[in-house]
């Protein structure tokens, strides 16, 4: 959560005048309560932390459309939240923000939120407590850990967002004089679920790439299974799951599919073991092995897809899951390597293949940490490092200033990065600056953790993806990952 972008929310009505808060969650929308904006006639957004340069006050804007999403609980009362369509200031890409798909984990129910009520007219200071998820109600249960009063500036703590850390799980729906020891908020996992028409129609989700990606993978899947259907490995995966050898491929992929549904990472062990025995003697289907095996990971990623920042914030706390979730936001089939990258555990080896490895000393030592990052200087290395990485040549691209780059060479590396990630090729390549996002502020000294070096090299090169992960853990992350990397081990055993 970034404190700078909590909102303030002032709404007109026929009547009187109210306060609420509002956190954008994405470049076009903000989200507040239902009942904050139900009967608006006119609706402000202020962020007292930002200063619009063009006024030189804090930024503040009039929303263009109200939209009003009502969640009926368990007793029959109405409440929901709203999604206020205003021009968002651009900190909003900077800032990681996830979606939380599902409740979390059990021994992860903490959560802050930033007031209002602000506690003073000057200062933000976090609210924390519990949170207790029901699968099938809208509503979720606050328990709160701080006194909250009400001084100066304002206590709209009706719309303040539900965080943990950058996972955004609920939004509050209590008044001020409500929120004492216990409160309740409605639940964003339950909103993805229930409501997903109404955020796709304004873009804060989009599930049709999805269902899109899983014919695309389904065709590659099918492919795949024809071409080994009088194999070894075919017959070996078939008694596995369906219990014969003679089965259309057709079946064994809706099996394969209900399998995954069912228990990712137990689908994945099955599928090892049938196709170990089948590796050890037959060793001419390694290649075919992995490529099933890598394709029916795809089907594992995630379906929607939050539209927030040009910069990928995945909810994900290793690089084998990094690939999953961009290759379906790019709609490519995953491509999955054990890497030899300096430094990297064993455990955690197992990466997208077309990954740029960015190494301290490649950046030039007059750039290092310890003289702070001069921007211009480390875009110009990053560039040069992609054009290293893309063309397999050293030849530079920029002339001996760093300030007089060959925009024309410029230009057509970033055409090059998106012709080679064309899903038409025959093995596309999803080229990326990819790096860990550490918890602590201070841990974040790697440039590409950096978001005005970030929006540097973007301005340069577009189509390049800058991924960060390590914001979470995904749904069954870590036995699924021992599944992968015990694939692959037994891979690396048999080749």
């Amino acid at each position: 959560m970034n404190p700078e972008l909590i909102a303030k929310i002032t709404v007109i009505t026929e009547d009187h005048k109210s306060i609420g808060t509002g956190y954008p969650i994405n470049s076009e929308y903000v989200i507040t309560a239902y009942h904050v904006t139900e009967k608006a006639k006119k609706i402000n957004v202020k962020w007292e932390s930002i200063i619009d340069p063009t006024t030189e006050k804090a930024y503040s804007v009039d929303v263009e459309e109200n939209i009003l999403i009502p969640c009926i609980d368990d007793n029959g009362e109405e409440d929901g939240v709203a999604l206020l369509r205003c021009k968002v200031p651009k900190q909003v890409e900077e800032s990681p923000l996830i979606l939380a798909e599902s409740s979390p984990p059990r021994d992860k129910i903490y959560w802050d939120s930033i007031g209002y009520p602000k506690f003073a007219q000057n200062t933000k200071k976090s609210m924390m407590g519990e949170m207790l998820f029901q699968d099938m109600n809208p509503i979720v249960d606050i328990t709160n850990k701080c006194k909250i009063k009400k001084k100066k500036g304002w206590a709209g703590v009706s719309g303040a967002p539900i965080f943990q850390e950058h996972i955004l799980y609920a939004i509050n729906i209590e008044m001020l004089e409500d929120v004492k020891n216990e409160f309740r908020a409605i639940s964003i996992p339950w909103l993805l679920k229930n409501k997903t028409e109404d955020l796709q129609k304004i873009g804060v989700i989009s599930s049709k790439a999805y269902n899109k990606y899983l014919f695309f993978l389904e065709e590659k899947i099918m492919a795949c299974l024809s071409d080994i259907q009088e194999t070894t490995l075919y017959y070996s995966l078939a008694e596995k799951f369906v219990s014969t050898e003679i089965v259309k491929p057709e079946i064994l992929f809706k099996k394969f599919n209900q399998e995954i549904q069912k228990n990712k990472a137990n689908f994945f062990r099955k599928f090892t073991f049938a196709t170990e025995k089948d590796i050890f003697a037959k060793k001419l289907n390694i290649d075919v092995a992995r490529k099933l095996f890598v394709l029916l990971l795809g089907l594992t990623a995630p379906k929607y897809q939050n539209i927030n920042s040009s910069i990928h914030h995945l909810a994900v706390r290793t690089q084998t899951l990094a690939e999953l979730h961009l290759a379906a936001f790019y709609q490519l089939p995953p491509n999955l390597i054990q890497t030899n990258f300096k430094g990297v555990n064993k455990r955690n080896s197992i990466v997208g293949k077309h990954i740029i490895e960015v190494i301290g000393e490649a950046i030039g030592e007059e750039t290092g940490i310890e003289g702070g990052w001069k921007s211009r200087q480390v875009t110009k290395d990053l560039v040069e490092i992609v054009n290293t990485a893309i063309k397999k040549t050293h030849k530079k691209i920029y002339n001996d200033s760093i300030e007089l780059p060959n925009a024309d060479a410029v230009e057509e590396l970033d055409q090059t990065l998106l012709r080679r990630r064309d899903p038409n090729g025959l093995e596309p390549e999803l080229n990326r600056f990819e790096i860990a996002y550490p918890k602590k502020e201070e841990d974040r000294i790697h440039p590409l953790n950096n978001n005005e070096i970030c929006k540097e090299i973007q301005k340069e090169l577009p189509s390049l993806p800058i991924a960060r992960y390590g914001f979470d853990n995904a749904e069954q992350e870590t036995e699924l990952r021992v599944e992968v990397n015990e694939f692959f081990f037994i891979i690396q055993k048999y080749s």
